[in-house]
């Protein structure tokens, strides 16, 4: 068996701190939240991904049984 390590690093920030496509991408996330079907966990789950060309590509979770 191998060992891998990971690094990762995060960053806080205040949304006034943040450029306006990244005050964007954050409402696109918490507005897919309402299109999310979560009837099993009741828990609603919004995403957005920010493209290279600068087009934002919002999701949610969709349940099923």
């Amino acid at each position: 068996m191998k060992e891998l390590a990971l690094k990762s690093t995060i960053y806080a920030a205040d949304f006034s701190e943040l450029t306006d496509q990244e005050r964007e991408l954050i409402e696109k996330a918490k507005a897919s939240t309402y299109h999310s079907y979560a009837p099993h966990s009741h828990f609603h789950v919004g995403a957005a991904v920010l493209l290279k060309d600068g087009t934002i590509v919002p999701g949610c979770n969709q349940e099923n049984a």
